[in-house]
């Protein structure tokens, strides 16, 4: 199948419609953020201290993505096993009130860029979805498009979302056209992409991990190895930084993306305890 990339914009002036909707919308649950990596990536940055923002080829300059709650990035060749444990997911769970969003978008725009999304209107581009760029909006956007927040991981849009708005509310509609490709029961088949619905969010700043990162997921197998030897140096210096644990149980047969179902549990699990809390 031959992609077809989401220009940053369309012939005309960026459309409204979608930002309009979701800034008059109730928020949503107050979901962490996430930051999507692989481990051995993530071991360099837990011992540099710090998320970077990096040259974002999508928007030429220089950005630090993070989702609202759900870890969607997909890894590179993440369907294919590997003996490697570097090459699997780790995740940072960060406390939102720590990040100054520059940008959101209700989906993951890399994807948009790559032309991941067939089902959207070809004549817009990606800036048509840009949303006000704050936390609040994301959690607008998470109220506007969800019931719950079980819904939005599982990619379940409010029915009829798009019932009452005009057919001329172009980007409205051509988001709801995305999102559903990241639900599974209504999807065409082999264009499932959980990215499709997941809220991005987008910080010019660097981010100390120090007060900041509340969880890592990561494999219990990088932490600890089979005979009981421990990676001391990574606990400890995890410890130093205040940040909290949640391993999964790796195993080189299976993919890095056969673990996603689970990490998504668990950053559910975190936000669950953090509100009981």
């Amino acid at each position: 199948m031959t992609r077809k990339p989401m220009e940053l914009r369309g012939p005309s002036e960026p459309s409204t419609d979608l930002r309009d909707r979701v800034a008059d919308s109730a928020m949503g649950e107050a979901l962490p953020l996430v930051h999507v990596t692989e481990v051995g990536i993530g071991n360099e940055i837990i011992f540099s201290g710090q998320l970077q923002a990096r040259q974002c080829k999508v928007f030429g300059r220089k950005l630090l993505y993070f989702f609202l709650g759900r870890p969607a990035y997909r890894l590179h060749d993440e369907a294919e096993t590997s003996r490697y444990i570097s090459r699997y997911p780790c995740v940072f769970v960060v406390d939102p009130k720590r990040v100054k969003p520059v940008q959101v978008y209700p989906f993951d725009t890399g994807a948009a860029r790559a032309g991941f999304y067939d089902s959207a209107d070809p004549h817009l581009g990606i800036k048509d979805y840009l949303l006000d760029g704050t936390y609040e909006s994301a959690r607008q956007q998470l109220g506007f498009a969800f019931e719950s927040v079980e819904d939005y991981f599982e990619g379940h849009l409010k029915p009829g979302l798009t019932d009452d708005v005009p057919h001329f509310e172009q980007a409205t509609h051509s988001y709801v056209s995305i999102a559903n490709q990241a639900n599974r029961g209504i999807n065409d088949p082999g264009t499932y992409d959980d990215r499709a619905s997941a809220i991005e969010i987008a910080s010019e700043d660097h981010l100390s991990l120090k007060g900041a990162v509340e969880l890592v997921i990561m494999p219990q197998q990088y932490l600890e190895g089979e005979t009981g030897k421990k990676n001391d140096k990574l606990i400890e210096r995890l410890k130093a930084l205040g940040i909290n644990i949640a391993p999964y149980d790796w195993q080189s047969t299976r993919s890095p993306a056969d673990f996603r179902a689970e990490i998504n549990a668990k950053v559910l699990a975190h936000f669950r305890d953090r509100v009981k809390s």
